[in-house]
């Protein structure tokens, strides 16, 4: 206050110290009375004011009289410095911008500034936020002269950066000559508002409770005139809490013949006997009733006599009505317990028995009166598969009394009562009594059939379906082994064995004779190696041999051996006597080999070159002259594929679609299947140059040459387009990869005019996770206009599930090695119901592949798969163009 003291000071005249001096006194005593909380009106606060002008006046004329003047002066001095440094509430003086002039120590210690400080701020940068907006609009007032004083509460920001609150009483002082400046008393009420605001939530907090708990709450008083009547009861009987207040419950809400009940033990409650429960029907407004559940209590006013009955009621309607239903539904889960295919049983903490069902007595061989009430672990549970003890405290059941959590096993052994023992997976989950676990519910299947599939899938995953022999990931896998424990000294042999003129077979008598040819020159090849060689089928006519630790020289010989073993065999189908020949490619393995792909592919190549050099012979692959070789090989099914481009030798075919249970109403699907014929016009087939064409990039101009005639020729030559439901169009995985290839096929929709709905793609799962990315970016795109997917050889892969969720396809082509047997071998039957029930249950349509006779086409139609393909049911057809210049 420094400036307001000096400001008094300066005066120099004993009548203005007296003045000032009066009115700080009267300033001071209003202040005080302001700190006490006493109420500080504009009166109340300038009466004492101009009191003190005009007795300061008086006394300043009799100072000036007095030879103690200066002494006087003196005294006022002081004072005046006491009184405004002494004051418990914050005075304040500001100019009309709102900077600080001078402020007391208590508002200093209330902000949290030194008045050094302040004086560089203004009242802006301490003002909360929120309320700078109130307090600059009465300094507006004041401005325009509308008002001379205000009072407002509003918060304050601490220099350490609390929130405050100060109630706020401000007056103009004008000097004359001098602009407007303010004088504002401010009293902390930080804590009051604190308190206001704790009582405010309080407030709200019940009122929302009462509002938001599920349970009914009705307040009456001490007559039973209602006085709250919480949401809940509003929303169940329909009556607002303006409709129902002071109003009797007994009037409307009860039914006349539980009234009397109900007014005697609201009697009871109002004479002092509460708590108490009791149970009533409540009539909603559309005349509903309703059973509820009453607990009741009361408050006590301050005689201790009662004030309000407070009544706490559920709504029990529904659960007087579930309990028989929840009857009812006991008999119905026996009954279900009983009709279970999977045994079903509980035990207690105790682990004895507590029920089974009749599928866990079947399975165990033990009626439930043996079992009941014993522990049926040590009947049932007592040994592992190795013959060893398994204790009860170790069994996986137990977990679930020690963690309170259900548990799964997938492979345990349990036994049966006559000492035979079976694989079985199993779940239990804790029962509970009170909050605690009391027992526990076991469900347990045999699963001796999954375990054969099981065995049956490992087995496919590393061996040929058809010849038994490793398969070419089992093969390469070896090969690999191979090749990384090849050491300086170690060499071994790989040999590419290919069979001559094997199509002749198929041709002639269809798919099953020439698996047959297959399986009878396996066990031929298999019986002429050594012990320690590999054999596997790399695909279609196509055998690897691998000979550890074996030169080049031996391997020849080995080689040399089954090539005239094989010149030997007579293959006789339907009184049709074939002979076959064999031609090989070799190439030696050791330190200097690359990689399992560069062996493969060395001894690929020579086997192509012991065909073209005229069949039924052995070619070594020699790093020397690798080059003249691959040029030789590769180069000649590069030209021959152009050549016949050039000399349109390639010709196209269709091999129908048989609807097994289906109506297509008159409609036909078949697949366009892609042939060569060489220059002399004998018949190439497709398995001879397909695999060329896919090794040296040259699918995509074949698929788009595929496409490219196959709309042709249906706009030009099939007899009633409307007759087609689709036809389908096999694609390579680089045709899928190819960023254009996607555009391609829209442009040639669109020129030809075909609906897109009558074009669908098979793609094989390899190709298609090849690049995936790419793969779903074609699919999804064609599949926008209108084009069908079918997923092709399903089940050839062991991840071909996995994908099947993430491949947007509509038709699921079952691979043929699990269709053909499927009459007498239950595990590839149970692989196609698999596949089809799979299938049926994504939305998908099934097609089987392979069917040869009516005995596999009669199985497909019990097991519901859709459609069939093979020679069964339809031999490929070369499509009939309506004129040669087609």
């Amino acid at each position: 206050m420094s400036m307001l003291y000096s400001k008094i000071m300066n005066k120099g005249t004993p009548i203005t110290f007296s003045i000032i001096g009066s009115i700080l006194l009267a300033i001071s005593s209003s202040a005080q009375k302001y700190a006490l909380g006493i109420p500080l009106t504009w009166p109340s606060f300038i009466v004492p004011i101009l009191f003190g002008a005009i007795s300061g006046f008086l006394i300043g004329l009799w100072y000036c009289k007095s030879r103690k003047y200066l002494h006087s002066l003196k005294q006022n001095e002081t004072r005046l410095k006491a009184i405004l440094e002494g004051a418990s509430v914050g005075i304040v003086l500001a100019d009309n911008n709102h900077n600080f002039l001078s402020t007391n120590p208590a508002f200093c210690n209330f902000v949290g500034y030194t008045e050094e400080e302040l004086q560089k701020m203004t009242f802006r940068e301490i003002t909360h936020p929120a309320d700078i907006s109130a307090n600059s609009q009465l300094v507006d007032q004041v401005h325009a002269g509308k008002i001379d004083e205000y009072s407002l509460d509003k918060r304050y920001i601490t220099k350490d950066g609390r929130t405050v609150w100060g109630q706020v009483s401000v007056a103009v002082v004008e000097e004359k000559g001098q602009s407007k400046q303010f004088i504002a008393i401010c009293k902390d009420i930080t804590k009051e508002k604190l308190t206001e605001q704790k009582l405010s939530f309080e407030r709200h907090f019940n009122q929302a409770m009462l509002d938001t708990v599920g349970s009914l709450i009705m307040v009456m008083d001490k007559n039973g005139q209602i006085v709250r009547f919480n949401k809940a009861c509003e929303n169940l009987t329909g009556y607002s809490l303006e409709e129902v207040k002071g109003r009797y419950p007994w009037d409307f809400l009860l039914p006349p013949e539980v009234r009397t009940t109900v007014q005697g033990v609201f009697g009871r409650l109002a004479a002092g006997d509460f708590p108490n429960t009791h149970q009533n029907e409540w009539l909603t407004r559309s005349g509903e009733r309703r059973i509820i559940n009453w607990s009741n209590t009361a408050t006590l006013d301050e005689n201790n006599g009662v004030e309000y009955v407070i009544a706490t009621g559920a709504d029990i309607t529904e659960h007087i009505k579930t309990e028989s239903e929840l009857r009812r539904l006991n008999e119905n889960n026996q009954l279900l317990l009983n009709s279970a295919g999977e045994g079903i049983f509980g035990i207690d903490r105790e682990g004895l028995c507590t029920f089974i069902n009749r599928a866990g007595q079947e399975l165990f061989g033990y009626p439930a009166n043996e079992l009941i009430g014993k522990k049926i672990h040590l009947l049932t549970h007592h040994t592992h598969a190795d013959g060893s003890p398994y204790p009860e405290s170790e069994c996986e059941i137990q977990k679930v009394f020690r963690n309170g959590e259900g548990i799964r096993v997938n492979d345990e052994i349990m036994w049966r009562k006559d000492g035979t023992s079976f694989p079985a997976e199993y779940s239990a989950y804790p029962m509970t009594s009170d909050g605690e676990i009391s027992g526990t519910v076991i469900v347990f299947r045999n699963v001796t059939d999954e375990h054969a599939m099981v065995r049956k899938m490992n087995y496919l995953a590393s061996h040929d379906a058809l010849t038994g022999l490793g398969n070419r990931y089992a093969f390469e896998r070896k090969l690999q082994q191979a090749l990384e424990n090849t050491g300086n000294n170690q060499q071994h042999t790989l040999c590419y064995l290919d069979l001559d003129q094997f199509k002749v077979v198929n041709d002639t008598c269809g798919h099953v004779a020439g698996d047959e040819m297959l399986r009878q020159l396996s066990t031929i090849l298999t019986q002429h190696l050594r012990q320690g060689d590999t054999l596997g089928r790399l695909g279609g006519d196509e055998f690897g041999l691998l000979l550890e630790d074996c030169s080049i020289d031996d391997a020849h010989r080995v080689v040399n051996d089954l090539r005239s073993a094989v010149q030997e065999f007579r293959f006789v189908w339907d009184d049709k006597t074939f002979a076959v020949t064999l031609s090989a490619g070799m190439v030696l393995i050791d330190v200097n080999t690359p990689s399992v792909t560069a062996a493969l592919s060395h001894a690929d190549t020579a086997c192509y070159a012991a065909k073209e050099s005229g069949r039924n012979r052995v070619h070594i692959h020699h790093p020397d002259n690798k080059d003249l070789v691959r040029r030789h090989g590769e180069m000649q099914w590069v030209s021959r594929i152009h050549e016949a481009y050039e000399e349109n030798r390639f010709y196209l075919r269709r091999q129908k679609i048989f609807s097994i249970g289906n109506e297509l109403d008159g409609k036909e699907r078949f697949e366009i299947l892609i042939g060569l014929r060489d220059r002399n016009g004998k018949l190439v087939p497709p398995g001879a140059f397909l695999p060329a064409a896919e090794r040296y990039n040259l699918m995509p101009t074949m698929d788009r040459w595929v496409v490219r005639t196959a709309l042709k020729w249906l706009v030009t030559a099939l007899p009633d387009l409307d007759r087609l439901d689709f036809c389908t169009i096999n694609l390579s995985g680089t045709s899928l990869a190819d960023e254009h290839f996607a555009d391609f096929v829209v442009q040639q929709l669109h020129s030809s005019g075909i609906e897109p709905h009558k074009l669908c793609f098979e793609i094989t799962e390899t190709a298609a996770i090849a690049d995936l990315p790419r793969a779903l970016r074609f699919m999804t795109e064609l599949r926008i206009l209108g084009c069908l997917f079918a997923l092709d050889d399903f089940g050839s892969g062991m991840s071909s599930f996995a994908y099947l969720k993430n491949l947007p396809v509509d038709i699921l082509k079952i691979d043929g090695t699990f269709v053909r047997d499927i009459t007498h071998d239950p595990v590839d039957r149970a692989m196609v119901e698999a596949i089809n029930q799979v299938g049926h249950v994504m939305g998908l349509e099934t097609v089987a592949e392979y069917v040869e006779d009516e005995a596999i086409l009669n199985t497909l139609k019990q097991i519901g798969v859709d459609y069939a393909q093979g020679y069964g049911v339809g031999m490929p057809e070369e499509l009939v163009w309506p004129n040669p210049s087609s």
